[in-house]
């Protein structure tokens, strides 16, 4: 008895708060439609190896630890940005991250790039076209020596169509 009193005391409650329309923002959109929640996907830029300093495109070069990590992910993604065109297929599974994996060797060389999680069979090809266009990186260091790293980017599908 006491848990059927319960139920329907608090059933007004939750319908309330289903039936609730917000409008969302999300980081690269002014606001989403009202009524949907969308899944943000928080950038997430992961260099991988036994290193002291991140490798960096030049425009990093005079950064350091958090800082160069925000300066790759903008670097990286303006230049995505930048090789996406009217083409590009705006289509895909806006909900799934993208995830690209790269190598910068020793010489600062980017090379064995990896567009995953798309959706779409013309967007990984653009992305890797953009970013073979980037110029050449100062390369990872561990104790004064260059060493190669593989860097990983996790992108919100819908950033690499957001304008500046």
């Amino acid at each position: 008895m006491l848990r059927s009193l319960l139920i329907i005391g608090l059933m007004p409650l939750a319908i309330s708060s289903l039936a609730q329309t917000d409008v969302v923002k999300t980081p690269d959109s002014p606001t989403a439609r009202t009524g949907e929640i969308p899944i943000i996907v928080p950038v997430d830029v992961t260099v991988i190896g036994d290193i002291d300093v991140a490798p960096a495109p030049p425009a990093c070069n005079d950064t350091e630890g958090q800082d160069r990590s925000s300066c790759i992910h903008k670097e990286v993604l303006a230049a995505i940005r930048k090789g996406m065109d009217a083409s590009a297929d705006r289509s895909g599974p806006h909900s799934h991250p993208v995830m690209i994996t790269f190598v910068i060797n020793q010489f600062g060389e980017m090379k064995d790039i990896r567009v995953e999680h798309t959706g779409s069979t013309e967007l990984p090809k653009k992305v890797i076209v953009a970013l073979y266009a980037l110029p050449k990186f100062s390369p990872a260091r561990k104790d004064g020596k260059a060493v190669g790293t593989t860097v990983k980017i996790t992108y919100p599908y819908e950033s690499l169509f957001a304008a500046e």
